[in-house]
């Protein structure tokens, strides 16, 4: 599982801001998409998503953010990916 987690970084304990501003409260098994901002290898702009599923920190990790994304099996992907032509 350790190579499927994406830390996340909240305001607050458990608290995030989605894109529109609202604040979401981070639980176990909350279905979640983070995008961040990307460049594809010409320099245009491809924002990057990925989809998954919120985890407490394993008891494995010693250290580190209280919540974490366990990557979904689209894993990550880009914008253009995501476009169909």
């Amino acid at each position: 599982m350790k190579g499927n987690l994406l830390p996340l970084y909240s305001h607050g304990k458990d608290k995030v801001i989605d894109v529109s501003g609202r604040e979401l409260t981070l639980s176990a098994g909350l279905a979640l998409t983070v995008a961040d901002h990307d460049l594809d290898e010409n320099g245009n702009t491809d924002r990057v998503f990925v989809t998954g599923t919120v985890v407490p920190r394993p008891a494995a990790f010693a250290h580190g953010r209280d919540w974490y994304l366990h990557i979904d099996l689209n894993g990550i992907r880009h914008e253009s990916d995501l476009i169909s032509t």
